[in-house]
């Protein structure tokens, strides 16, 4: 794919501009933007970007490269700041945001600091995001191990809606865990002990191909968000939290315990508004729980069950609530633990297949 932005460590950090692309470094509280129109050639933006927020948007068609990593001229020029990383908000913890048809992250550094959260999607809103798939599939960001792992943030967010949680003009591709994924909780960390994963759409989130779950150590939070969503392998999840507005809601976990509880994490899910084609990240309000909680299927079936061995545990404060007269069926292997004694649900008993 050619065109696009390129993050480089080549020269020093300063305000730049290009013919067909913009760029430009911003200090104090103003968010720096960068948007590559359609049909510009490769941009190259001196790095590292730092500054709170970071909003990047590429056109349509075309990438986001990051191969920028601390950089010790940018810290000797800019002495009251220090540099981690080649996207960087970590002496703020203020969001950063990148929209590109697609990216290459794993050749550089991206931080939030624990206390901010990376948010990551298609340019064109329609497009699918898929990770870890054995073949790049087309129309779709993909996102392997390798760019994930790049990534250091409170919480990390896939898709995105609008701010009052609706999807017109939002994104509303699906979301596939097509291959094998492990969030790295040394790097998605909050710093108390919560690691959280947010899968946002108007669309479906599927599992055509591999399990979810984390390495490091924190048990990983799942928060989703979207009109749907079947994760059906055998996940590894600590906590979970869903909202679906479209359809049915099924999730697998194997091996460990699962809580169906509210997340914690710094900030909740963000929505994004366009501001002259900039994608700012704002607290999402609407019908959807912010931060999300427990279960909800507003017109669909749940389907929750944990497999081989684990308790399945209802926390305090989370229900779950299927819309429409439709079914809600929890199944564990190990006990059923039930602390929101309002769940209006019907379950099996502890020990069901």
């Amino acid at each position: 794919m050619e065109g696009g932005l390129i993050v480089s460590t080549k020269t020093r950090a300063r305000r730049a501009s290009h013919k067909t692309g913009v760029a430009a470094f911003a200090r104090g509280s103003k968010p720096w933007h960068s948007v590559v129109p359609c049909g510009a050639p490769p941009a190259t933006k001196p790095m590292p970007v730092f500054s709170p927020p970071i909003s990047i948007a590429v056109a349509p068609g075309y990438s986001f490269t990051n191969d920028a990593s601390g950089n010790a001229t940018f810290d000797a020029q800019y002495t009251f700041l220090t540099s981690v990383a080649g996207v960087d908000t970590s002496n703020s913890g203020a969001p950063i945001v990148i929209l590109a048809e697609s990216m290459s992250l794993s050749g550089g550094t991206i931080n939030a600091s624990a206390f901010g959260q990376v948010l990551l999607a298609p340019a064109t809103p329609t497009n699918n995001i898929s990770l870890n798939p054995a073949t790049p599939p087309a129309n779709a960001l993909t996102l392997m191990s390798a760019d994930l792992n790049s990534i250091t943030a409170g919480s990390l967010q896939l898709g995105y809606r609008n701010i009052d949680g609706t999807v017109t003009g939002a994104f509303t591709g699906n979301i596939d865990i097509a291959g094998n994924t492990q969030i790295n909780t040394n790097l998605i960390n909050d710093g108390f002990g919560d690691s959280t994963l947010l899968l946002v759409t108007g669309g479906a989130v599927t599992q055509s191909g591999g399990t979810l779950g984390a390495t490091g150590p924190n048990a990983l939070q799942l928060g989703i968000l979207a009109g749907a969503a079947t994760l059906d392998q055998k996940n590894n999840v600590g906590t979970l939290a869903a909202y679906v507005d479209g359809g049915n809601f099924s999730f697998v976990n194997d091996s460990s315990a699962l809580t169906i509880g509210t997340l914690a994490f710094s900030g909740g899910q963000p929505g994004i508004a366009f501001v002259n084609g900039f994608p700012l990240p704002i607290g999402m309000v609407g019908p959807a729980p912010n931060p999300l909680a427990g279960i909800t299927a507003t017109n669909g079936t749940i389907n929750v069950d944990v497999t081989t061995s684990g308790n399945l545990i209802i926390a305090s404060g989370a229900t779950v609530t299927a819309g429409g007269g439709n079914n809600v069926v929890l199944s564990t292997v190990g006990d059923f633990v039930n602390n929101e004694v309002a769940t209006p649900c019907r379950r099996r008993a502890a020990g069901a297949g």
